[in-house]
C-alpha cells in the first residue's frame, strides 16, 4: 500500500492508474486524503496525484536552472523528484489566483524546449511514492510544507510565466465559417494522447481532446483552444504553449485561416481571401518583417553598446543613465524595444517581430567586442572595483593610493538576488566587527585577516570553515561577513543537490557562504577544491546536446556547521579553521538587537576594512620562509595583518598552528590515522612491503576496535598505496614522512616518526623581495628596503613593514626601534 506523508496531507489527491500517470476517473475528482474511496485505491497499489486547491499549490520544475532559482529565491519546502529524471515538485501553501500556468523559456523557439516547468493549481502531479514505468517518485527534502504569498511566487517566476492579450480569439473570426471537425487534423482522435509536436518526456498521454466540444488541452503546457488553435500548433504556427486567448492575430491568424481552407477543413467561400494573400497584400507581407526592422533601427538609434562576454553570451549597455548593462535576451530588454516602437507610432509588437530583432542585435553583439564581465568584485588594471549595485550603478574603486565611490568601466554583470552595498565611511574601524562576531581571541587575528583578504579578488582564498556548537552565532558571522561584501537576498546558501546547480551559484555570488553544513557529499568537495584555485567547469546549455557553456570560476568559500565540514585531504588542505565558542545564556542577545547593533557600525567596519586594503596594496610582496599550499593567501595575508594590527609576524604564526590542526584533523578523519599513529607509536618507523604494511594496520585496527569490512578501509596493497599518497602532506605536518619504492616483487613503503613537524615560528625571511602591487611612489620611505629584504629605517637592521589605519604609507623598524612608531595599530 501507498503511504501519503502528512506534510501534504492539506492538499487534493487523484485516483490514478497504478504504473501509470493518468486519471482512470472521468473528470478526475478529487479526494480527501482521509477519504475511505482514495484508501481503498492505494490498498491496491494504485497510483495517486496530487492537486493544489484554493490554498494549495505545486511547482512542477523540468529545468536544473528554474530548480535552482526556487531553491535559492523561496522558502526551503516539502520536495519530491523522480528517482531517474531528478526533476522536482515542489509543495507550497499559497492562496494562487491564476489557476495552472505554464513556465516558458522564451529565449528559444523550440515548443518541446520552451515548457521548463509549470505552476499547478488545478491539475495534478504524480505523488511521493508512485511509481510510473518502474521509477518511483521519492521524497527529495522532508521540510513541512512552506506558506508563502502570491506576490512572492509571482515575483520569482515572472521571467517564465506568459503574458497573453486578453483578447478572445473566437471574437476575431466570428462568422467567418472556420469552426471545423477537430479529429479532421491528420493525427488527431478524439480523447487522451501523447502530443504529436513535443511529445511527451516521460512518453504518457499528455493532450486531452474533446471532439464533440472541438476542444483540446495539453497537460504539459497548460494550454489549449478549438480547432483552429490545433492546426496552428500542428503546423507550427504558434508553439503549443503560446495557445489561448490572443495567440491567434494578425499574421498569425491569416496564416492558419490561409491554411484551414488549403486543406479543405472550411468552405470555398473563403477563397476570396487566398487569392488577396496570392496577390501580395503589402501590409500582410511587411507586417512582422518590417515591425522587426523598425526594432532594430529604433535600438540602434539609442546609441547601445553591443558586446559579449568571455562565455560568447550577448549583452546590451544602455546609454542612459546611469549606464546598465542586461543580457540581452533578459524581459527587460524586450519591454525596452517594445516601449520604443510604442513611443514611436503606438503600435504593439508581435513576438515573431521581437524575436527576430532581437536575433539580429545578438549577431551585432557577438561581432562585437568582447568584454570579460565579473560578479561584485575584480582587478581592472591597477585598480580593484567593487560593484555597489546601486540604483546609480556606483563601484568602490581601490588603488594604493586610496578608495573612492565612482562610475566603474563595463566590468560587472549583476543578477536579480543581490543586494546594494551600504556606503562605506571613510577612516572607518574594521574592529568594530569583533563586538558582534562570536570568535575566540586565539582566531580573531585570523578571522580580521580572512576577511580582510576578501576585499583582494582573484587568488586562491582557503575555504573558510566555521565551526561551533548550537547557539554559538556561527551562521551570524557569516551573514555578517556576506552582509558587507556581498549582500543578496537569498542570505546564506544550502548546500545543492547536484555540481550543476553548485556552479550556479558560485558563478552567481562572490562570497558562497553554505549554512548549517552537517555532510559534504565528495563531488562537493572536489568541486569547491576546485572553485577555490580557481579551475573551470563545463556545463551543457539548456535544451542542447552538443553546446557548452565553459565557466572559468575562483571564488572564496564558506562553510558552517556544528563539526568541521570538510573532511578530505585536499579540502583540508586548502581550508581554514576557526571555531565558535559557546555562549552562556547571560549573555545571548535578540537577533533584532545584534543586527541593529551591527548595521549600525556597519559603514564604519566597511570603511575600515576599505582602508586596510589600500594599506595592503602599498606593501611589497614579502618572500616568505616556508611554501605553504595556500602561498597567495599567507602573502596577502600577512600584508593584510599588518595593515590592521601590524601583527603580520603573528598572522604567520597562527596561520601555521591551523595548517597543523588541519593536518592533524585530516588524518583524524581518516579511518588509516588513528591504526598508522598506533603502529608508529610501538616503532618509531616501519619498512617493508605495502601488503604487509596493510595487514599491520588491520591487526592495529581490530585492536581499536576499528571495523575492516567498511567501504572505506582500502582492500589491497594498490588501493592502500593511493590513500597513504592522499595522507603524505597531512602526516609529514604532524611529523610523520612517507616514502615509497618498489623492489622486483613488490612495492615497498616506510614510515618515520620524528620527522619536522612545522614549527610555531615567523615564517617571513629577511629576505623578502617586493614587487606585487606595491606603489613605490607612496610609500614614505623606499629607500630603507635593500634588494635583501626589510630594513629598520633607524638603524638599517632587518626589520618590519608596519601601517596603521588612516596614516598613508609603510614604516619599516627592527623590534628594538619599534617604538618610535608609537600609536595605536
Amino acid at each position: 500500500m501507498i503511504h501519503i506523508p502528512s506534510q501534504i496531507h492539506g492538499f487534493q489527491f487523484v485516483k490514478v492508474l497504478a504504473g501509470k500517470k493518468e486519471a482512470f476517473e472521468p473528470g478526475a475528482p478529487r479526494y480527501d486524503h482521509t477519504d475511505p474511496e482514495l484508501i481503498k485505491h492505494l490498498e491496491t497499489n494504485g497510483n495517486y496525484g496530487v492537486s493544489g486547491d484554493e490554498q494549495h499549490v505545486i511547482v512542477d520544475s523540468d529545468s536544473d536552472e528554474l530548480a535552482v532559482i526556487i531553491r535559492s529565491q523561496l522558502p526551503r519546502t516539502f520536495t519530491v523528484t523522480s528517482a531517474t529524471k531528478q526533476k522536482p515538485h515542489f509543495y507550497f501553501k499559497c492562496r494562487w489566483t491564476r489557476g495552472d500556468i505554464a513556465l516558458t523559456d522564451w529565449t528559444t523557439d523550440s515548443p518541446k524546449a520552451g515548457n521548463i516547468g509549470t505552476v499547478r493549481r488545478n491539475g495534478y502531479v504524480v505523488g511521493p511514492f508512485s511509481q510510473v514505468d518502474g521509477r518511483q517518485y521519492l521524497i527529495d527534502d522532508l521540510s513541512p510544507v512552506a506558506e508563502i504569498a502570491e506576490e512572492k511566487l509571482s515575483d520569482v517566476l515572472v521571467p517564465w510565466i506568459a503574458k497573453k492579450a486578453q483578447i478572445i480569439d473566437q471574437e476575431l473570426w466570428k462568422g467567418q465559417g472556420l469552426d471545423f471537425p477537430i479529429t479532421k487534423i491528420s493525427s488527431i482522435r478524439g480523447g487522451l494522447q501523447v502530443h504529436p509536436v513535443h511529445g511527451s518526456k516521460s512518453n504518457s498521454k499528455n493532450l486531452s481532446v474533446e471532439a464533440e466540444k472541438n476542444l483540446w488541452y495539453c497537460f504539459a503546457c497548460c494550454a489549449g483552444g478549438d480547432s483552429l488553435q490545433l492546426l496552428a500548433v500542428m503546423n507550427k504556427i504558434i508553439g503549443c504553449w503560446e495557445a489561448g486567448p490572443g495567440a491567434l492575430r494578425a499574421e498569425k491568424f491569416k496564416e492558419a485561416k490561409r491554411l484551414a481552407i488549403e486543406l479543405g477543413h472550411v468552405k470555398d467561400s473563403e477563397a476570396k481571401f487566398v487569392e488577396k494573400q496570392k496577390g501580395g497584400d503589402k501590409e500582410t507581407q511587411g507586417g512582422a518583417r518590417g515591425q522587426a526592422a523598425e526594432l532594430i533601427r529604433l535600438a540602434l538609434e539609442a546609441g547601445p553598446e553591443l558586446f559579449h562576454d568571455q562565455r560568447r553570451a550577448p549583452y546590451v549597455k544602455w546609454r542612459s543613465s546611469p549606464p546598465r548593462i542586461l543580457a540581452l535576451h533578459c524581459s527587460e530588454i524586450k519591454a525596452k524595444l517594445a516601449g520604443l516602437l510604442w513611443d514611436k507610432r503606438q503600435t504593439v509588437p508581435g513576438s515573431e517581430a521581437l524575436n527576430s530583432a532581437l536575433n539580429v542585435l545578438e549577431h551585432k553583439a557577438l561581432n562585437g567586442s568582447r568584454v570579460k564581465l565579473h560578479t561584485r568584485i575584480c582587478w581592472d588594471k591597477d585598480a580593484i572595483w567593487l560593484d555597489l549595485a546601486d540604483e546609480e550603478g556606483r563601484a568602490v574603486k581601490i588603488t594604493s593610493r586610496g578608495w573612492s565611490i565612482e562610475e566603474p568601466p563595463t566590468l560587472f554583470r549583476r543578477y536579480g538576488h543581490q543586494q546594494p552595498i551600504i556606503i562605506p565611511t571613510p577612516g572607518g574601524d574594521p574592529w568594530r566587527l569583533m563586538n558582534h562576531a562570536n570568535v575566540s581571541k586565539a582566531d580573531q587575528l585570523l578571522v580580521m585577516t580572512q576577511v580582510g583578504c576578501l576585499f583582494i579578488p582573484e587568488y586562491p582564498h582557503p575555504v573558510w570553515n566555521h565551526y561551533g556548537s548550537q547557539g554559538s552565532a556561527k551562521s551570524t558571522l557569516h551573514k555578517m561577513v556576506k552582509t558587507m561584501i556581498d549582500p543578496s537576498v537569498v542570505g546564506l546558501l544550502t548546500m545543492p543537490r547536484d555540481e550543476r546547480e553548485l556552479v550556479q551559484l558560485l558563478d552567481h555570488h562572490y562570497l558562497c557562504a553554505f549554512d548549517n553544513v552537517t555532510h559534504l557529499p565528495g563531488w562537493a568537495a572536489d568541486a569547491f577544491c576546485r572553485a577555490t584555485t580557481g579551475l573551470g567547469f563545463s556545463k551543457r546549455q539548456l535544451y542542447t546536446d552538443d553546446s557548452d557553456i565553459i565557466y572559468q570560476l575562483m571564488r572564496p568559500v564558506g562553510l558552517n556547521g556544528i563539526n568541521i565540514t570538510a573532511r578530505t585531504p585536499d579540502l583540508l588542505d586548502r581550508s581554514l579553521l576557526t571555531e565558535a565558542p559557546t555562549i552562556p545564556d547571560e549573555k545571548k542577545l535578540p537577533e533584532s538587537e545584534t543586527w541593529s547593533r551591527f548595521n549600525a557600525d556597519l559603514p564604519s567596519i566597511l570603511g575600515g576594512f576599505l582602508d586596510a586594503a589600500v594599506k595592503a596594496l602599498q606593501m611589497p610582496e614579502p618572500r616568505l620562509e616556508r611554501n605553504y599550499r595556500m602561498a597567495d593567501f599567507v602573502s596577502w595575508g600577512f600584508r593584510m595583518a599588518q595593515a590592521l594590527a601590524g601583527k603580520g609576524e603573528d598572522f604567520i604564526a597562527s596561520y601555521a598552528n591551523n595548517v597543523r590542526a588541519i593536518a592533524k584533523e585530516a588524518v583524524d578523519a581518516d579511518i588509516l590515522g588513528e591504526p598508522i599513529l598506533t603502529l608508529l607509536k610501538e616503532n618509531s618507523d616501519w619498512d617493508g612491503a605495502a601488503s604487509q604494511l596493510l595487514d599491520d594496520l588491520r591487526n592495529r585496527a581490530e585492536q581499536l576496535k576499528i571495523s575492516t569490512r567498511q567501504k572505506a578501509w582500502p582492500k589491497t596493497a594498490d588501493a592502500l598505496g593511493r590513500r597513504l599518497r592522499r595522507l603524505k602532506e597531512p602526516l609529514r605536518h604532524i611529523g610523520v614522512s612517507t616514502e615509497f619504492g618498489r623492489t622486483e616483487h613488490a612495492r615497498t613503503v616506510t614510515l618515520r616518526r620524528g620527522g619536522k613537524v612545522l614549527e610555531n615560528v615567523s615564517a617571513v625571511s629577511e629576505a623578502s623581495a617586493g614587487t606585487g602591487h606595491a606603489d613605490t611612489n607612496d610609500a614614505s620611505d623606499t629607500s630603507s628596503q635593500s634588494l635583501n629584504g626589510y630594513r629598520c629605517e633607524v638603524c638599517g637592521k632587518p626589520g618590519t613593514p608596519l601601517s596603521r589605519i588612516g596614516e598613508s604609507g609603510v614604516r619599516v623598524f627592527c623590534k628594538n626601534h619599534l617604538s618610535n612608531y608609537g600609536g595605536d595599530l
